[in-house]
């Protein structure tokens, strides 16, 4: 059934016996009742933003969510529901008759909005107040929240710009069955277009950290070279990306940034950063003192979107990938 709530639409559903279930069952997992019957309304506010986006056909990964894990669950206050190929949306609960929603700071980033989430335990029903895209407070109050329209609003565009993205990225599926584009090179063939003497500082790097990334074909790794030009100086570096599959349904991205002339290092303050489909941070380092290179490694499934930063002083290289 729907309602009204400060002039704008709500939606009421029934907590169906699964979320009790569930949610009772992640509570007895706590340490003190406090955390409990905390988990207890993460858990059916979760339920009930997923009930709605099944209604309205957008697909959800419950076990995707920070609130899905258990340690993170116990150590963070967090309901989060994951919105396949979107992005990750914050369920916080409110009880009745509440005017304020609390959203933690740990929460304020990595989220593609919030959704205010009324739960009435004696009815046992659960009312979608609101959305709204980004918080700056803790105590937010719900008639600052936006219509549920504007959660279906952003859903969308976020699901529209995807495809636009997928199209400018690297797919590196097609790594896999040996097919590349011709910006992207194997070592050997970079190397051999940037120098005539085989010995240099990436070469050498390269082969002391076959560990770090694991060299089982050339075929799966690729390099190019790029360029962070700051006001000053330009730096040219040799970013290397291998794709390796662990699963039908998941696979390891590895990501190195090496300098191309002996000696010299990496500058100070680079750092590179990977960020998810939906524009959050997932793993990110920077150089220290004598860095000859950086790197990161990623797990994903087929067909998500990674996006590499590679950011210098005001200077920003991005690069998107298809996993």
């Amino acid at each position: 059934m729907t309602t009204t709530f400060p002039q704008q639409l709500t939606v009421t559903l029934p907590m169906t016996r699964l979320a009790r279930e569930t949610a009772d069952q992640f509570a007895q997992q706590q340490p003190t009742p406090a955390k409990a019957e905390q988990v207890r309304q993460n858990t059916l506010a979760v339920y009930a933003l997923q009930d709605y986006c099944q209604m309205l056909g957008i697909a959800t990964d419950l076990n995707a969510g920070d609130s899905w894990q258990p340690l993170k669950r116990l150590a963070a206050n967090v309901a989060d529901l994951e919105l396949v190929g979107v992005g990750r949306l914050e369920c916080r609960p409110v009880e009745p008759n509440a005017s304020v929603c609390l959203i933690p700071p740990e929460v304020w980033a990595d989220r593609l909005g919030y959704v205010a989430v009324q739960l009435d335990l004696v009815n046992l029903e659960a009312t979608l107040l609101g959305f709204v895209p980004t918080v700056t407070t803790e105590h937010l109050p719900l008639d600052q929240f936006d219509s549920l329209d504007a959660l279906i609003d952003r859903v969308h565009l976020e699901q529209q710009a995807a495809p636009s993205i997928s199209r400018m990225a690297t797919d590196l599926g097609q790594w896999l069955v040996g097919q590349a584009t011709a910006s992207w090179q194997t070592i050997e063939s970079l190397l051999d277009s940037l120098y005539t003497e085989p010995a240099f500082a990436f070469r050498s790097a390269a082969e002391t950290t076959s560990e770090d990334i694991p060299a089982e074909s050339e075929t799966l790794r690729r390099a190019k070279l790029i360029h962070l030009s700051t006001a000053t100086v330009d730096y040219p570096l040799v970013l290397v990306v291998e794709v390796r599959p662990r699963s039908e349904q998941q696979r390891s991205v590895y990501v190195q940034i090496h300098p191309i002339e002996a000696g010299t290092g990496l500058p100070a303050g680079l750092r590179l950063v990977g960020l998810d489909q939906a524009g959050s941070v997932v793993l990110e380092t920077r150089t220290r003192p004598a860095d000859d290179y950086i790197q990161l490694r990623f797990r994903g499934r087929p067909g998500e979107l990674l996006r590499l930063e590679i950011e210098l002083q005001d200077t920003v290289l991005s690069e998107h990938f298809v996993v």
